[in-house]
């Protein structure tokens, strides 16, 4: 399931006739902040300028297809920064005064999430915007910014010769999330997961069973509910947050048990779907005095805030040593190679008695 963020991208409007100078940089930033693929190629297509700014569409297009995943962005050559996120025209709102306010109005009508505040960052380069999204249990902060009025782009401004893997790793915190494998193995793994997403349900039934078998591998597991569009995930994150701080097996434990039957919860029943496996390990008092409550709501709104630093913008999202993995590639990398099949017994000839 994608975040809101990527339901909603507005078209954009003009063009220019030459490229930026500096688009080798952007096509090694890009290729780097892009998923692994082996065979793709990663193209910039210009969209338009301003002054000290350009926007781009970057695509990352397999060999055998004309056109791949996409991805908006903004350079700014005085400045050697890429903003790197989603994208929204304002050109119908011209004219406006384009405040904090009307920002976070537009967002808030535009993709059915609830902004409840934003506030302008004083830098002089740079046209920042917090945005305060209401998750239902707390806040969590965005960056926005906007350029020549009609130039909304969400996301994070980074320097242009920086290597994206490398942030993503400084933005993520193991400790709130459950660890599997040696915290000295050389491989590091990390996933975003919503125990309400099928396709996270799917990753992890497949996942752990090859984890475990992994001695070169750690690998930590972050709870991302997706508040927008799925109820119930938030406090079955919470759930798992108590359950990890009891015992990290249970973590894993309690997301095998949830993921079978999430199709038959909703917002009446999880409190006490959650409250029923805590009955069964005989943690029931224990976890009365931490399901929802401050500290742990704080818990998963931090680990949500931290995703969302990361750029995490959907569910699975995986990072193999800060590289973007899709599901598919990472069983790929996982797997063993198939051992060749021998070839069928040749049939005897038959005989006449």
């Amino acid at each position: 399931m994608r975040r809101w963020i990527l339901l909603c991208c507005y078209l954009l409007a003009g063009s220019v006739s030459a490229a930026d100078p500096n688009e080798g940089p952007i096509l090694k930033f890009m290729s780097a902040w892009f998923p692994a693929a082996s065979d793709a190629v990663v193209t910039l297509e210009p969209k338009d300028s301003g002054s000290g700014f350009a926007v781009y569409y970057a695509y990352q297009t397999p060999k055998d297809k004309k056109r791949g995943e996409q991805q908006p962005l903004v350079y700014l050559p005085s400045s050697r920064r890429i903003i790197v996120g989603d994208y929204f025209n304002l050109i119908k709102f011209k004219g406006q005064e384009m405040d904090p306010k009307f920002i976070a109005a537009f967002l808030s009508n535009a993709v059915g999430a609830s902004f409840k505040g934003a506030e302008p960052v004083p830098k002089p380069d740079l046209p920042q915007i917090d945005l305060f999204q209401e998750t239902g249990y707390g806040r969590i902060r965005l960056q926005a910014f906007l350029f020549g009025k009609v130039h909304l782009i969400v996301g994070k401004a980074h320097p242009v010769d920086a290597d994206p893997r490398e942030l993503r790793l400084k933005e993520i915190n193991p400790a709130l999330g459950g660890r599997l494998g040696d915290a000295r193995a050389p491989r590091h793994l990390h996933v975003f997961l919503d125990l309400e997403c099928p396709h996270c349900a799917r990753l992890e039934k497949e996942l752990l069973p090859l984890l475990k078998e992994k001695k070169d591998w750690q690998a930590v597991f972050f709870q991302f509910p997706l508040t927008l569009g799925h109820p119930i995930a938030f406090k079955a994150a919470a759930a798992a947050h108590c359950f990890r701080a009891e015992d990290p097996a249970l973590y894993f434990d309690f997301m095998e048990w949830f993921y079978p039957q999430r199709g038959d919860v909703d917002i009446s029943s999880i409190d006490s779907l959650c409250y029923g496996y805590a009955q069964m390990h005989g943690l029931d008092e224990k976890f009365l005095g931490c399901y929802m409550q401050e500290e742990n709501l704080r818990s998963v709104l931090d680990t949500i805030q931290m995703g969302t630093d990361a750029e995490v913008r959907y569910t699975p999202a995986i990072y193999v040593d800060g590289t973007s993995y899709s599901p598919e590639n990472l069983m790929a990398l996982l797997k063993p190679p198939a051992e060749t099949a021998a070839p069928p017994a040749s049939p005897k000839p038959e005989t006449k008695e």
